[in-house]
């Protein structure tokens, strides 16, 4: 049995430092990590562009292919947005709120359903906030 640190470093032997272009994207990862109302409108943004996509119908004059395809690409955009937001425990109860506000559109979107875990992991996100945040609201 392999501890966790033996595996990274397999991981890190195998893979080559990490270039300009990967110290970027983190940097800029960490920016958006930050910032939840940025990763919100990210969020509403991809969401909002996957359902004009599949509305549309018919294939992207830029690229040739179906607008169906871009609107799949699009959902998974803006899944990847609400994954970073359910990862970040909640400082406050309007991020509890945030979080409700894009379960509430999860559940509603007919293309999500069944395609994830998205709903199930922003159920638990929000449950471990509610109690940190209960706790936290007892320690005050």
């Amino acid at each position: 049995m392999h501890s966790h640190d033996d595996i990274g470093a397999s991981f890190a032997r195998r893979f080559p430092r990490p270039k300009a272009c990967h110290r970027n994207m983190y940097a800029e990862a960490r920016q958006d990590a930050l910032c939840v109302p940025h990763l919100l409108m990210a969020w509403a943004s991809a969401l909002s562009h996957a359902m004009h996509l599949a509305a549309e119908g018919g294939r992207c004059p830029e690229h040739g292919i179906p607008n169906a395809e871009l609107a799949d690409a699009a959902r998974t955009i803006s899944r990847d947005f609400a994954v970073r937001i359910a990862l970040q425990p909640a400082e406050r109860h309007e991020c509890v709120r945030v979080k409700r506000a894009i379960l509430k559109a999860v559940e509603a979107d007919r293309g999500e359903r069944g395609a994830s875990r998205l709903a199930d992991m922003l159920r638990a996100s929000i449950s471990a906030d509610e109690l940190a945040l209960g706790a936290m609201g007892r320690l005050h």
